[in-house]
């Protein structure tokens, strides 16, 4: 390759596009043949491509699979009430809904992901609403308790009781 201070393309990659232009016409019709099966792939179902391999020698990553609002509401279902899911119930589940166990596995890992996500979120308001509170209370409290005054629980307590009132809980399962 000649050392040229151009940096235009087809001076840097001159021995290369000389090679492609050698190459012949039917193995430019093959190579894009290729290409096309291999865009044309669907995006539901399992995750067999068919072995197509594109140019750069590995498979194409697989489409995203876009689930259905009827889908996604029978999983938010299924998960409120159960976290994990046994093999046997996974291959229910993914019969039910048509799509592969795979489909099914992968939402659950991405969905208990979120839910601890949003878990430590809650845990972490509650604990800076607790402190807040507990400050306010240390600030304005008297001395001395009255004798009058009947017991009243922390208000970090009646925060977190607030915020999980009328919620009644069996086995995991909001009733």
């Amino acid at each position: 390759m000649q050392h040229s201070k151009s940096f235009l393309i087809k001076d840097l990659l001159g021995d290369v596009l000389t090679d492609r232009e050698e190459e012949s016409e039917e193995d430019r019709e093959a190579e894009r043949v290729a290409d096309a099966s291999a865009s044309s792939g669907s995006a539901g179902g399992g995750g067999n491509d068919g072995g197509v391999v594109s140019a750069l020698g590995r498979k194409p990553r697989r489409r995203r699979t876009a689930f259905t609002h009827a889908q996604l509401a029978y999983l938010e279902r299924k998960f409120r009430c159960q976290k994990y899911l046994s093999v046997a119930d996974r291959s229910d589940v993914a019969d039910a809904l048509n799509l592969s166990e795979t489909q099914v596995k992968t939402w659950y890992q991405n969905r208990r992901t979120k839910w601890k996500r949003q878990n430590q979120l809650r845990l972490e308001q509650l604990r800076q609403q607790a402190s807040v509170e507990k400050e306010l209370l240390s600030a304005h409290a008297p001395a001395e308790p009255a004798a009058c005054c009947p017991y009243q629980p922390p208000a970090f307590l009646t925060t977190a009781a607030a915020i999980f009132r009328n919620v009644t809980y069996v086995h995991g399962c909001q009733l």
